[in-house]
């Protein structure tokens, strides 16, 4: 599993970063533990630029919610920073480090976040001189004091965009392989090192120095592609998933990860942010938690300690049986030693005038034979119950590390329930059942009989055509702008009314449906009637098309929200999906069985209440992809 960003995420996060929070203004500063969080007002929003101390820094719209009492190292950061307009972001050197350039009243500042050896936050002023820093170093090779010029860490052997000749030079002195080679003279993680042997067809176990010049100029070509694509901005930010867990992230599609599970990301750092959630809420958690951090070491050492004894005590256990079965098939020779004879018997056995010792166990005399035995097995019998005292002392342990990991689980769900998320803004139609064809009109329809009024009274308007299920009881489904709509557009609407329709759990196949233009639908009834919440009059012709009742539900692409509709409409749209038709399995399980099947297959687990909403009836799934 990745735990820290390499130098082309970092080069994609200042790029991105640099749209986002270029010209806004430094709120306030949060130090907490080992997270740096600078709040970031702008006309249009609030940001937040989360660092975690040599693991990686995003840009979010969340708010990590809890905010202590300043350290020492928050409050001068506030004093310089706090206030502040971002001037610029930026990667030094092309390496693993962050410089944020901020305007105040008192001069330029410098923030440098650096992610190398644990990682580093250092504050400089206008000369670059060191103000202040999370920890103060002195390498052979990098010094961090205060009041003195600050120099960036040198980079390991040379830039992955460096010339040629330089590539041959290290190749040529090199006694690793290829891929070890790129990770420790061209600063490259191993991740990218693997990557670029990937891309330029050149094995990377290969040994470094045995290699054709042409092929180390495609080494070289495949590290400066994936530099390039950065750089013009050609990104495909994709999350890789690996046994239903996250496992690497990057801001271009990687060859080495073509066999996982992908999710693709709009955004690098919303990406990132979600990739690192849960060690941000474990970081924010961890002073709360350390308490049971410890008892569960104790625990584990106890446990380490029994097992120990428990597999001695079965081992000699074992070898007394051994012996007292050797022992019981050689009662006559052991009766011949008793009585002063000299014979050989396979055993450790000593006898003297008041005992007989037999595999360390004393019996006193006089004896007999199966007396000897007998406390032989006896004595194999207490190693047998002492390690089975030991298991179930284990288990009890075992238990109680549980009930620990419980409470620390109450305390991560409480951390992550406490950060704040910009409310998200409901559209018009999401009150309502929707979608929207495969030609881009918007399908609305009510969930029950009073929606169903309000669809048609508030807006169904001139150009829309309404659909209603030649049977009673429905949605009822407007195509807005429908006059201007193609033939698929009008099957898809057709579609989504048949399947929100009593149709459905009727178990029909399929169904008429018909459709009308908005002007030929009235709430006025005739003379000297009466129409029902939710029922209308049909006025003039009808057009009536046969719909399937099927209905898609997929994660779309880009946002991973749920969707649902005909599958025409919805699986080119989706990461995955699943197509349902009237059957006999309960809604409520069809629900749990798709949240599965798209945890399993993305790692995002759908909330059953959400997918319960829009299942029709009792479904069968027919389709998964």
């Amino acid at each position: 599993m990745k735990r820290e960003m390499n130098i082309l995420d970092v080069a994609a996060f200042v790029r991105e970063a640099r749209s986002l929070v270029q010209g806004g203004r430094i709120a306030n500063v949060y130090h907490l533990g080992d997270i740096l969080l600078l709040k970031i007002k702008s006309r249009e929003q609030t940001l937040f630029i989360i660092y975690k101390l040599g693991s990686f820094i995003t840009v979010s719209e969340e708010d990590l919610g809890e905010k202590r009492e300043p350290t020492a190292f928050c409050k001068i950061l506030r004093k310089y920073l706090r206030g502040g307009i971002i001037k610029d972001i930026f990667q030094p050197q092309l390496d693993r480090i962050i410089e944020v350039k901020v305007s105040s009243r008192a001069g330029d500042q410098y923030l440098v976040l650096e992610l190398m050896r644990g990682g580093n936050i250092i504050l400089l002023d206008s000369a670059r001189r060191v103000v202040s820093a999370h920890c103060f170093v002195e390498y052979r090779d990098h010094v961090v004091k205060p009041n003195t010029a600050y120099t960036y860490p040198p980079v390991r052997g040379t830039r992955p965009d460096s010339s040629l000749d330089d590539y041959l030079k290290y190749f040529s002195e090199s006694n690793s392989d290829v891929v070890r080679t790129l990770a420790r003279y061209f600063n490259l993680s191993g991740e990218l090192a693997e990557e670029v042997c990937a891309r330029a067809g050149v094995p990377k176990n290969s040994k470094a120095s045995s290699l054709q010049v042409k092929e180390i100029e495609k080494l070289r070509e495949a590290a400066l592609d994936l530099l390039s694509r950065v750089a013009e901005n050609s990104l495909d930010p994709t999350l890789y998933i690996k046994d239903s867990n996250y496992y690497s992230f990057s801001p271009i599609d990687l060859t080495i990860y073509r066999d996982l599970v992908k999710r693709k990301y709009s955004s690098f750092c919303q990406l990132v942010y979600e990739y690192f959630k849960k060690t941000v809420v474990e970081s924010l958690s961890k002073d709360k938690y350390s308490e049971f951090e410890e008892k569960k070491m104790k625990l584990e050492a106890s446990i380490r300690k029994l097992e120990e004894a428990v597999k001695e005590n079965e081992e000699k256990a074992r070898l007394l049986k051994e012996k007292g079965h050797i022992l019981l098939s050689n009662m006559h020779l052991l009766e011949k030693l008793l009585q002063g004879e000299k014979v050989d018997l396979p055993a450790a056995i000593k006898l003297n005038s008041r005992k007989v010792i037999v595999e360390g166990i004393e019996v006193p005399l006089p004896t007999t034979a199966g007396k000897i035995v007998e406390k032989v097995f006896e004595k194999a019998k207490e190693y047998e119950r002492k390690a089975s005292v030991g298991r179930e002392k284990i288990k009890e342990l075992l238990k109680k590390i549980e009930e620990l990991e419980s409470k620390k689980t109450l305390i991560l769900e409480k951390t992550l329930s406490s950060i704040k998320k910009p409310e998200a803004k409901e559209k018009w139609f999401e009150q309502f059942l929707w979608f929207y064809t495969s030609e881009g009109f918007l399908v609305i329809g009510g969930k029950t009989a009073a929606q169903n009024e309000v669809v048609v009274k508030k807006y169904l308007k001139p150009g829309d055509l309404f659909f209603h299920a030649d049977i009673h009881g429905g949605s009822a489904v407007v195509l807005k702008e429908g006059e201007k709509a193609g033939t698929q557009s009008i099957q898809e609407a057709a579609i989504f009314a048949a399947s929100y329709s009593r149709a459905w759990t009727a178990g029909f196949s399929s169904i008429d449906v018909y459709y009308v233009k908005a002007d030929q639908v009235s709430k006025t009834p005739p003379s000297g009637e009466y129409l029902t919440k939710g029922a209308f009059m049909i006025r003039g012709k009808r057009n009536y098309i046969k719909a399937e009742l099927k209905l898609a539900i997929g994660l779309r692409k880009n946002d991973y929200k749920v969707i649902y509709g005909p599958p025409s409409a919805i699986l080119e749209k989706s990461l995955c999906y699943v197509v349902l038709v009237p059957g006999r399995i309960d809604k409520n399980l069809i629900s749990k069985k798709i949240q599965l099947f798209f945890y399993k297959r993305t790692g995002i687990k759908v909330n059953t209440n959400s997918l319960l909403k829009i299942i029709p009836g009792p479904s069968t799934i027919i389709l998964r992809g």
